[in-house]
């Protein structure tokens, strides 16, 4: 009798726990539950941490390192906003010498998009795309 009762109260405690879990996608990142506000830069591409080669007129970003996470973002997209423009650009490299965790430098061809290559940095927020 004591451990059906042992039994019992371990499955309602475990019921209990599954119930006040979060609800949410097991697959989601912080990266997709919220947006992220930071710097963005400008680089010129080569062969990226993620293993892939890209050039000046390619939509790509290297995160910086916090969010580069490791290489577990390489090939996901992320759309950059700045003033009113956007651009929607593949995670292909890390960034280890961003500003902050949620820096950005892209592309060339990705920061015109957003501002003119003679402003250097400006002020953007990111999410997934």
């Amino acid at each position: 009798m004591r451990s059906f009762a042992t039994l019992a109260l371990t499955l309602a405690l475990t019921g209990a726990s599954a119930i006040a879990a979060p609800a949410g996608s097991p697959n989601t990142s912080n990266l997709e539950a919220r947006s992220k506000s930071g710097k963005a830069t400008f680089f010129e591409p080569g062969l990226g941490a993620c293993g892939w080669q890209s050039g000046a007129n390619d939509m790509i970003a290297a995160l910086a390192t916090s969010s580069y996470a490791g290489g577990s973002n390489c090939g996901k997209w992320i759309t950059v906003h700045h003033n009113g423009n956007s651009a929607k650009v593949k995670v292909v490299d890390e960034c280890p010498t961003c500003v902050s965790g949620d820096s950005v430098d892209l592309s060339p061809a990705a920061f015109s998009q957003l501002a003119s290559k003679d402003q250097g940095m400006v002020d953007v927020t990111w999410n997934m795309a």
